[in-house]
């Protein structure tokens, strides 16, 4: 596969968190809070206005798709298959990061779940001469994120706290 080659504009890089059931995540944060957003290749974004990222993706009117390792930038545009794996169905702004309610596919479950892959990746637009970051274009599965968050499949200490307390 050749290296990913996205227009100047748009970026990938982000790694999520699971529930705490051990499923896939309902909500999951896409983009830590900013105004700077630093990737682990040493890039910087803004995000200013988190709000702004919300209103652009209801504006958008479609739920946006999560593949496996930014197949809908590479393969897709070649015309080759690009399942989702899961769909942004909506999103929301907390603390000044941005996250997203996903509806996952049978195959993204089972993808998170056996730990296959334990990081999110998303995609965005962003101005190049501000890096403010302007929508959300989808998302990867991935098991190298840029953007530093907790794994979608990490373990939560408090599944333990409740399982001993109940015994």
């Amino acid at each position: 596969m050749k290296p990913l080659s996205l227009p100047r504009s748009m970026t990938l890089g982000a790694a999520l968190s699971l529930n705490s059931e051990g499923g896939a995540p309902e909500w999951i944060e896409l983009i830590p809070a900013g105004p700077v957003v630093r990737g682990r290749d040493g890039r910087e974004w803004r995000m200013s206005d988190p709000a702004k990222l919300v209103s652009a993706f209801v504006s958008n009117r479609a739920a946006l798709p999560i593949d496996l390792e930014h197949a809908q930038f590479l393969l897709a545009s070649e015309g080759l298959p690009a399942p989702a794996y899961g769909w942004v169905e909506a999103v929301e702004a907390r603390n000044g990061a941005i996250w997203g309610r996903v509806e996952w596919t049978d195959k993204g479950t089972a993808a998170i779940t056996s730990r296959e892959y334990r990081y999110i990746s998303p995609v965005f637009s962003f101005d190049e001469q501000t890096r403010e970051i302007q929508a959300l274009r989808g998302a990867g599965l991935v098991n190298r994120p840029n953007l530093e968050l907790p794994a979608l499949n990490h373990e939560d200490p408090m599944v333990y706290a409740k399982t001993l307390a109940a015994l």
